[in-house]
């Protein structure tokens, strides 16, 4: 799933995109080299220009990271296996929730019931000036994609005309691009409200910062829909991926 959608995004904005993995130690070398190949010969089959990068660690959370800075990378994809629950997920905590609160840019995970989205993009918003960040990005998405929005907000924490003004404002920037858009507001911002209203609206992308669920990784949200999930890093800058659509040209 992380591979259909990162080449999918990678062949529709015109992009390179640059694959990873990381092994141990060079003595693994070969099982990384064949890794790398499949997805790299994946990507040549879509017309994308992809680099492979190679790392050793015995930490793939640091050595994913490490690659995403390294590599001024302005969304970092990873899939996401299904939980175990047992008492080493639980004292360690899942991979991907840790890539989640480590990278230093924005990280969308693809499950892997996930699929490149098609149906409706679910952005949710706080008001505060990430989202304007996430509207931008969801903008992006929206357009290459041809793929509606549902603006989402939720009343808890502030007034129901801020709200509705809140949710109208971003519509009506989507809709000035031409992108079909509605809106939902929602009583609460819990997990569990959002995890109900992507279902609600079918969405297969959801659009979200990390900074909305109090912890500051959405982690129960991302576990508990199948779809794709964009956690939008609050201290991270724009992906500014038309730029680099630009600059590479």
């Amino acid at each position: 799933a992380p591979q259909e959608i990162a080449i999918a995004l990678a062949q529709r904005f015109g992009i390179t995109l640059d694959i990873m993995t990381s092994v141990q130690s060079p003595e693994d070398d070969e099982i990384a080299r064949a890794r790398l190949a499949v997805a790299a010969q994946a990507a040549l089959a879509a017309g994308v220009d992809a680099e492979n990068i190679l790392r050793h660690g015995k930490q793939p959370v640091q050595e994913v990271v490490a690659a995403a800075a390294a590599a001024d990378t302005n969304i970092l994809i990873i899939g996401r296996r299904p939980l175990r629950g047992d008492i080493k997920e639980k004292l360690v905590g899942d991979i991907a929730a840790r890539i989640i609160a480590q990278a230093p840019c924005h990280v969308l995970v693809a499950g892997w019931q996930s699929r490149m989205w098609s149906r409706r993009i679910l952005m949710v918003s706080d008001g505060s000036a990430a989202s304007d960040r996430i509207l931008e990005v969801t903008l992006q998405f929206a357009r290459v994609t041809a793929t509606p929005v549902t603006v989402l907000a939720a009343a808890s924490a502030r007034t129901r005309p801020q709200v509705e003004e809140d949710v109208a404002l971003k519509a009506g920037q989507i809709r000035l691009e031409g992108i079909d858009c509605d809106t939902r507001i929602i009583e609460t911002s819990s997990d569990q409200a959002v995890v109900q209203a992507a279902r609600e609206a079918c969405a297969d992308l959801v659009v979200i910062g990390n900074h909305m669920m109090g912890s500051g990784v959405p982690d129960r949200i991302v576990g508990s829909l199948a779809c794709a999930v964009l956690v939008m890093h609050s201290g991270a800058a724009s992906p500014e991926i038309d730029s680099a659509v630009a600059n590479q040209a």
